[in-house]
């Protein structure tokens, strides 16, 4: 049954205030062990003996904390504001629609964890030793702890999105947007875009480029036998 449109209002604004006060409490958790978090990734990142990790402003260190709770609550969050939305269009669809955004929250948490473990346990530490070995013998390595954070941080989001592409084909296929005929069509396309921009982002040599190349294209192929 459809609502008026005041009430639709209502319950927009019903939903959208429990995502923004479940975000503030999870910033004030994540902003509480941003020390913990920070500290765990300069373990396991600055592996190099060329590169040290500085503050360059007296509120660097601190603003690099809220950038930490502010990812880690929107990270922790995502699940939250995807199953409102879900719930806030559920009474629109139908049956079958509705049986099948059944799957897109588990499937999203799941793909969007992969992303982030892909991104820190091997392209970051490849990316890392690339970098710092970049300018080896010629000046040391002084990285802002900010621009350092913010580099890992970007990059698990970034992953953790990219992931997605196995659910997204999937909508699009439900909506009737794309057919697996057209993905598979143009395959050769997508593979030569993966590993364009995998030569881009890695080292340029073609062991660094595999490990990261071919994961995507193992994604894409993965993303056809779930469409079809």
């Amino acid at each position: 049954m459809e609502l008026p449109l005041q009430e639709h209002i209502g319950e927009l604004r019903k939903r959208l205030i429990v995502v923004l006060v479940f975000l503030f409490l999870c910033f004030i958790a994540g902003f509480g062990f941003s020390d913990f978090f920070i500290k765990r990734i300069m373990n396991d990142l600055i592996f190099l003996e060329n590169v040290k990790v500085v503050g360059l402003s007296p509120v660097e260190y601190i603003l690099t904390q809220i950038k930490v709770g502010l990812l880690a609550a929107f990270i922790i969050s995502l699940p939250v504001l995807i199953y409102q939305i879900l719930v806030f269009i559920r009474p629109g669809l139908n049956k079958k629609e509705k049986e099948g955004i059944k799957m897109v929250l588990p499937s999203f948490i799941l793909l969007f964890m992969i992303g982030i473990v892909f991104a820190y346990f091997i392209f970051l530490p490849i990316a890392i030793y690339f970098l710092g070995n970049l300018s080896l013998g010629i000046v040391e390595n002084m990285w802002s702890i900010g621009k350092f954070i913010d580099f890992v941080l970007m990059s698990c989001l970034v992953f953790g999105l990219v992931f997605q592409m196995p659910l997204l084909l999937i909508i699009l296929n439900k909506l009737g947007v794309v057919n697996v005929w057209v993905l598979k069509k143009y395959r050769a396309h997508v593979y030569v875009i993966i590993f364009l921009a995998a030569a881009l982002i890695t080292p340029p040599d073609i062991v660094t480029q595999l490990i990261i190349g071919l994961p995507l294209v193992l994604l894409y192929e993965v993303s056809l036998w779930f469409v079809r």
